[in-house]
């Protein structure tokens, strides 16, 4: 991939001649440099393709029985060659590697609700979603590996028609349907068996569709139904019950070093899995696992793009900026979700550059990448392209206290986990953003590729890839918020309370908000950023597998960015007055500075109960990458 400033015209004729001249020069023409094609990705950057044509067998002698290894050693030559010529060209700029890419609630959902880590390691706490903010009229574009759209989370019920499919040139979308409003078959129209795509959308919104029966919390067991084909099907970390309280009471038993550790998790109760630490009652049926393992906006909607084939492959669009992001910005969608990334681009890149590109030409998107998960060891600098790029939100994984691993693995929902990747990016930024819930995380499951029968199975696994939906989901609900009259409401309980003036056009004290149909990504990252819990250490592991915990001095750092998901941070009802202690909350994003001056706010603090926080976000104009620093606006709060 390059970035050139001539026009292509002058590029490729350049290309032609240099081709010429280099078959000239090397014997036999084992280079075979004009079977590359030239492939505009946008005016200033294009993909030279065609590299496994370069070489052919009839062109080499082969004196060995390391055939392939020769092969390989002269591809590389050529492309050395190849390189050597185009760095002599001063209309190129940049040259890089088109990166390989690969894919990167019970409870998620519950923990990022609040911060209290000791009462919700089984999330029993959902005050977000009791005020009613659960995602409704909000749509996420996502794109991984498929969406088996036939998952009782996903369809209105067994047998309910589903979205037509339709390519990204031509994109299409039906917003009446239940969940799925748009369907992008860009690789096909399915998913792997359990599935990584249908598990990730299953984490933002995924919710037990209206039509489905035979699934109720009170059931003891999902049975097979006319309108629900499989039994429960849970995570089979442990063979039973009676196998996880016995791993429990080994690696947690009274006296030991790691007693209490897990006291939320190591509990079964009559055959069943407990849903808190209690010893005692009916515990955790299997239509209590399905309604448990909900997506955080479970009333949002999803746009999804299918960039994934039956082998696991990922294939992206050579440009996201016109290729990925606009088919689900056509839907309405205003939160894009991206579980996937570089198998080892750890700087800035093309796509970088691209996502950050779209992401400043339309501000109401917000885009998220999940981190990667090469941060095992104690490794800096380990975030992927994409995740790079300085307008997305970047995300990191920390733990939930299910189901632990080991003895120092996964016990505690304030540490990040071992594999979340850290920062600081490659021109020295904060990264990742935050973290979020993705260790062990519960949800929706494919039949994959071999079957299209209805199915409600849920199956667990972890990663940034588990947790960056998890923030997409929390994104959906600030959107909801925002213009809901949860946030109208408080804003007028506060000014009874205070008397405070609003801001004229934008938060009327009369008619609550005004935001033209939503927040720029701006004001919904910075609601996420403001809200975080700290958190307390690193579960690392060294080079031996050997795990131990790295105290962390508190946010923002290279391993939990600003700090974990906390939504009850940054959402106030009503009831969250200054007079009764409360926090309140004001925001604007219709604010603008020039060069070398400052915008002042004056705020009056009428008690210390709460302290005062502000948060600062904007989006950056998008530079070039080969760029020694990415940022080109400095804003300061002082």
């Amino acid at each position: 991939s390059l970035w050139f400033s001539k026009t292509l015209s002058d590029f490729s004729l350049s290309i032609k001649e240099n081709n010429q001249h280099i078959d000239n020069d090397k014997e036999n023409n084992i280079c075979h440099f004009d079977q590359l094609f030239i492939h505009e990705v946008n005016s200033k950057s294009i993909q030279l393709q065609g590299f496994s044509q370069l070489i052919s067998d009839s062109a080499l002698t082969l004196k060995d029985e390391n055939e392939e290894d020769q092969k390989k050693a002269t591809l590389q030559h050529c492309i050395l060659v190849l390189l050597s010529v185009l760095a002599e060209n001063p209309s190129i700029l940049h040259i890089s590697p088109i990166p390989v890419h690969i894919a990167l609630n019970g409870r998620g959902a519950k923990l990022m609700q609040t911060s209290d880590n000791a009462a919700s390691a089984y999330g029993s706490e959902t005050p977000i979603w009791n005020m009613g903010v659960n995602g409704t009229g909000q749509i996420v574009g996502i794109a991984d590996t498929g969406l088996d759209r036939t998952s009782c989370y996903f369809s209105s019920s067994s047998g309910a028609s589903v979205v037509s499919v339709s390519p990204s040139s031509s994109p299409t979308y039906d917003l009446s349907q239940e969940k799925v409003v748009q369907y992008i078959d860009y690789v096909d129209d399915y998913d792997e068996t359990e599935g990584h795509g249908s598990h990730v959308a299953g984490t933002v919104l995924g919710h037990i569709g209206s039509g489905w029966s035979g699934v109720s919390s009170s059931a003891d067991t999902c049975a097979s139904t006319s309108t629900i084909v499989t039994d429960c099907t849970f995570p089979d970390h442990y063979s039973d019950c009676a196998d996880y309280t016995s791993y429990c009471s080994t690696h947690f038993a009274e006296g030991g070093s790691q007693e209490g550790a897990c006291a939320n998790t190591c509990n079964c109760v009559n055959g069943f899995y407990a849903r808190t630490g209690s010893t005692s009652g009916s515990g955790e049926t299997c239509g209590e696992v399905l309604e448990d393992s909900k997506g955080i906006a479970f009333g949002a909607k999803v746009a999804f793009f299918d960039l994934g084939d039956s082998s696991g492959n990922l294939y992206t669009p050579s440009n996201l900026e016109t290729g990925l992001f606009p088919s689900a910005y056509s839907t309405g969608a205003r939160i894009h979700s991206n579980s996937w990334g570089s198998t080892s681009t750890y700087s800035y890149a093309d796509e970088d550059l691209q996502v950050d590109s779209y992401a400043y030409d339309n501000t109401d998107f917000l885009i998220l990448f999940a981190a990667g998960n090469d941060g095992e060891y104690g490794e800096a600098t380990t975030i992927t392209s994409p995740s790079q790029s300085k307008n997305a939100m970047t995300i990191g994984a920390s733990e939930t206290g299910r189901f632990p691993t080991s003895p120092d693995m996964n016990t505690n929902p304030s540490y990040v986990a071992s594999f979340s990747s850290s920062g600081p990016t490659s021109d020295g930024r904060i990264k990742p953003d935050v973290v979020a819930p993705g260790y062990h995380i519960v949800s929706a499951s494919a039949v994959g590729y071999s079957s299209s029968s209805p199915t409600c199975e849920v199956y667990s696994t972890q990663g940034t890839s588990m947790a960056t939906p998890g923030v997409a989901g929390a994104a959906a609900l600030v959107r909801d918020y925002l213009t809901s009259s949860v946030f109208s409401d408080h804003a007028l309980a506060v000014s009874d309370d205070i008397d405070w003036t609003c801001l004229p056009g934008y938060q009327s004290c009369e008619t609550g908000l005004s935001l033209d149909g939503g927040a720029v990504s701006s004001l919904v990252k910075a609601m996420l950023i403001h809200g975080t819990a700290a958190m307390t250490y690193w579960d690392a592991e060294d080079s031996s597998g050997n795990g131990y915990l790295e105290a962390l001095s508190g946010p923002p750092d290279f391993y939990q960015g600003f700090g974990r998901i906390d939504l009850s941070g940054s959402i106030y009802s009503s009831d969250s007055i200054p007079s009764a202690g409360g926090p309140s909350l004001w925001v604007t994003d219709d604010g603008s500075i020039s060069s070398s001056t400052t915008v002042s706010y004056t705020f009056h603090l009428i008690s210390t109960a709460e302290p005062l926080k502000a948060t600062l976000v904007w989006c950056d104009p998008p530079n070039s990458v080969g760029a020694s620093s990415q940022l080109l606006h400095d804003l300061d709060l002082t």
